[in-house]
């Protein structure tokens, strides 16, 4: 029933006129270009075979697809957009309960929309993702006392579309935002956050850039060198859970940075046969020497978990 009054509003936003300005006509250009020229040289560095697959299948739209509508690209639909799940629902309804709702949820969540992702029934002016989003911020800050944003640094391992970035900055955060994602990923980032007035830059093009898309572990850690950096929080809402274990060992070295103070983590128990929770179980145990963690199911997500971390005696500060 949800999914038939999903498509039926999807059906009548679609009626609404809306023309693109010549700035968004020249970002979608640009994603086509950069997936194209992707797409022609070997996917390099690819995270999975599923993930790699994924990518393959993301470049290929640039030649079919309407970037106006790449919520709708069936790579992104399957895998980083969804409409109003039980738990987008619990998400709102945390939010709602919050006593910053209005003062600071609200704001953040009611933005211009682009891509046309699936509408949210319970609040036609946001979408699923960034309640998904905001309650991840909202429940870190619960349970650790913390705000995430409180950092000049954020280190984002596997960014989506960019909706926790565009997230974080109508939150306000002005610190250096650095996102790791595989090439065809950052080349929809850039689009997504270009369309919302944030310019995004490759690493490899401009490493001093505020938002820095990163192919390689290697450049995270030259620009988190470079930059001096006093309080870095670091993220990732499933990526890492979806990662293969020899990649995962790497960015592990993330977490023995000096000025990391605060870590945000989600994953499901299970993905490609790799059990995550017996993964994650041991990831924390070989760090709490450093952090001091929260572990715990999400509510009206079975077998998913998050784990909060908060530096027991931050090095830098």
């Amino acid at each position: 029933m949800i999914r038939l009054l999903q498509n039926a509003v999807a059906t009548l936003v679609d009626l609404l006129p809306r023309r693109q300005t010549p700035g968004q006509r020249h970002l979608g250009q640009r994603l086509a270009s950069d997936l194209q020229a992707i797409a022609a040289s070997p996917l390099a560095g690819a995270r999975s075979e599923f993930w790699r697959e994924t990518c393959l299948e993301l470049c290929a739209c640039a030649g079919d697809g309407d970037a106006d509508y790449f919520m709708r690209w069936p790579p992104i639909a399957r895998t980083m957009v969804h409409g109003t799940t039980p738990h987008a629902l619990a998400a709102y309804r945390l939010l709602r309960r919050s006593p910053s709702w209005r003062s600071r949820w609200s704001a953040a969540l009611h933005y211009a929309e682009f891509g046309h992702p699936p509408p949210f029934l319970r609040d036609l002016r946001t979408n699923a993702v960034a309640i998904q989003h905001a309650s991840h911020l909202l429940l870190f800050a619960e349970a650790t006392g913390r705000s995430f944003l409180d950092a000049d640094c954020i280190v984002e391992l596997g960014g989506g579309y960019g909706s926790m970035c565009g997230l974080a900055h109508r939150l306000g955060y002005r610190g250096c935002y650095l996102i790791f994602d595989q090439p065809p990923v950052l080349a929809l980032q850039r689009y997504y956050l270009g369309l919302h007035g944030l310019e995004a830059a490759y690493a490899s093009d401009e490493p001093a850039a505020r938002i820095a898309l990163c192919r390689s572990l290697g450049e995270v850690i030259s620009i988190v060198a470079a930059g001096g950096f006093k309080r870095i929080s670091l993220i990732s809402t499933w990526a890492l859970s979806e990662m293969p274990m020899g990649l995962r060992r790497e960015l592990e070295a993330l977490i023995e940075l000096e000025a990391l103070v605060q870590v945000l983590l989600s994953y499901q128990t299970e993905f490609t046969g790799i059990d995550n929770r017996r993964y994650f179980t041991d990831l924390l145990e070989r760090t709490n020497r450093r952090f001091a963690w929260r572990h715990f199911e999400i509510e009206f997500l079975v077998d998913n978990y998050y784990a909060f971390g908060l530096a027991k005696a931050p090095r830098a500060q």
